[in-house]
C-alpha cells in the first residue's frame, strides 16, 4: 500500500517528463518511502508512506480537490478530508528500470560566482513552494556551476541541473 498527500503528488507531477522516449521518465518512481520524479533535467523526491517498490502510471487526470492518494494494487483511492472517497483512478505498473537519483543529491557546499537556470523550471519551483510550505520558501544548496543545485522545498529535496549561459 502507498500513500501519499495530495501536496507531495501535485508536487510530483511537475517535474516527471511528458511524452519523452525515455518511457519511465514520464511516470512516478516509488521507492519504498520515498516518490521521486524526473524529466532528466529536475529531480524531485520527497517522503512518503510505502512498502512497495515499482513506477507508477495514473490511467486518468488526478482530481482537482483530495486529501491523500492510496494506492492498493493497481487501484488508487482519492480521499477528502473526511476520508470520504473522491475518486478512482487504475494504476499502471511500468516494467523498467529507474535512474539512480540518489547520486544527485549531495551534502558538499561550494562556492558559486554565479550559475544560470532555465526559467521555467525556476516557475516549477514556485509552484511546488505554493503547494509545500506555507511561507513559499527555498533553500538552495550550491556545490559549482556544474553540478546539480538541490532545493529544499517543505518535505521535498529537488536537485535542479544548471545550463550553460
Amino acid at each position: 500500500m502507498i500513500k501519499i498527500s495530495a501536496e507531495v503528488l501535485k508536487s510530483a507531477m511537475l517535474y516527471k517528463a511528458k511524452n519523452d522516449v525515455r518511457y519511465y521518465l514520464d511516470r512516478l518512481y516509488i521507492d519504498y518511502n520515498t516518490i521521486v520524479a524526473t524529466n532528466g533535467h529536475i529531480c524531485f523526491r520527497a517522503p512518503i508512506e510505502s512498502d512497495e517498490q515499482r513506477i507508477i502510471k495514473f490511467q486518468g487526470k488526478l482530481p482537482t480537490k483530495f486529501k491523500e492518494c492510496v494506492i492498493t494494487g493497481d487501484l488508487a483511492e482519492f480521499t477528502d478530508d473526511k476520508l470520504n472517497v473522491v475518486a478512482k483512478l487504475g494504476v499502471e505498473t511500468i516494467d523498467a528500470r529507474y535512474p539512480n537519483y540518489n547520486r544527485l543529491y549531495h551534502d558538499d557546499i561550494g562556492e558559486v560566482s554565479e550559475i544560470g537556470f532555465r526559467g521555467d523550471y525556476l516557475q516549477i519551483l514556485g509552484k511546488t513552494a505554493k503547494l509545500l510550505d506555507e511561507h513559499q520558501r527555498c533553500k538552495f544548496t550550491f556545490k559549482n556551476a556544474i553540478d546539480g543545485v538541490k532545493v529544499k522545498i517543505g518535505v521535498a529535496d529537488i536537485v535542479l541541473m544548471p545550463v550553460r549561459i
